[in-house]
């Protein structure tokens, strides 16, 4: 930043755009704990309504996630968990947000 900088020369975009990449890196340092499941093993999931009732052939992204997040959920922080599942780790704060919510996760 110096007094040379032309604001005629960024976009209204532009700047939106490096505002949610700031965000964004904000965002992974304030979520990336450690994370543990506060059960041993895979928790019960269907009385929590975390899982569907019904047998089906496929799960979709949001369970499969859940389900993965939850394998490596044993004292890693989630950085790390979002690489070996090689997803970004913002598509995984809504999990960690329900699974703390349900008590079936923690931050240690």
């Amino acid at each position: 930043h110096s007094s040379l900088d032309n604001l005629d020369v960024i976009s209204p975009g532009g700047l939106e755009g490096g505002y949610n990449y700031v965000k964004r890196c904000i965002e992974c340092i304030e979520y990336n704990r450690q994370l543990q499941l506060t059960t041993l093993g895979l928790p019960q999931l269907g009385k929590r309504e975390l899982y569907p009732t019904l047998s089906t052939a496929t799960l979709d992204t949001w369970h499969r996630r859940m389900v993965d997040l939850m394998s490596y959920a044993d004292g890693a922080d989630l950085l790390t968990i979002a690489d070996v599942l090689e997803v970004p780790m913002w598509e995984l704060f809504d999990i960690v947000k329900r699974l703390k919510r349900e008590g079936v996760l923690q931050v240690v």
